[in-house]
């Protein structure tokens, strides 16, 4: 079993940076953890919020189990 997280935010944000590398190095000492990084979508709300459930949505496959924060 593996785990993958996937998040809507920029690559180069340094304070999302810091925090997928502590996290994953925590939670990387029990189970394999890997960040999947969806790109803002830049459309205002609630436009934004369907495209990017739309790009997160096309990254599952049907076996997988989801837990949503």
């Amino acid at each position: 079993m593996k785990i993958v997280i996937v998040s809507v935010g920029k690559k180069n944000d340094p304070a999302l940076e810091v925090a997928v590398s502590d996290y994953s190095e925590r939670l990387g000492r029990v189970i394999p953890v890997t960040w999947e990084l969806i790109a803002p979508s830049g459309y205002d709300e609630p436009k934004a919020r369907k495209h990017e459930s739309q790009e997160i949505g096309a990254k599952l496959k049907p076996s997988d189990i989801v837990w949503v924060l």
